[in-house]
């Protein structure tokens, strides 16, 4: 699931937790955001165990500064509160599962990883 966040809740979830924490950084009537928040979504469903938020600049404009956000959209993977990994323009599955892994492909295969009962 993904949620829409802005300025003073983003520093608050990123810092919250070991945990990667995905963010799509986006801005409202941009063309290349279109289909970054469509591919975004279909990702969001593959690792739904990981927090996942969009942010639009235009809404939250002190996050540019703060993020140093060239371009949009710009997908970035925080843990721990530090940036992992960024990827500007269309961006690559694969860069987020070098840091991710490759995800669960059902709820069902999540829910063996975290009962202890699978075969890795």
């Amino acid at each position: 699931m993904i949620k829409r966040i802005g300025d003073w809740r983003l520093e608050e979830e990123l810092n919250r937790g070991d945990d990667p924490v995905v963010v799509l950084f986006v801005a409202t009537g941009v063309e290349p955001c279109v289909k970054s928040r469509l591919d975004f979504r279909n990702l969001a469903q593959d690792y739904f165990l990981t927090r996942f938020f969009e942010v639009d600049l235009l809404e939250n404009p002190s996050l540019v500064r703060r993020h140093r956000i060239r371009k949009v959209p710009t997908l970035a993977v925080f843990q721990g509160g530090v940036e992992q990994i960024r990827q500007t323009g269309p961006w690559m599955r694969t860069a987020l599962q070098r840091v991710l892994g490759p995800g669960p492909s059902s709820e069902a295969d999540a829910q063996t990883e975290l009962d202890g009962n699978g075969d890795g």
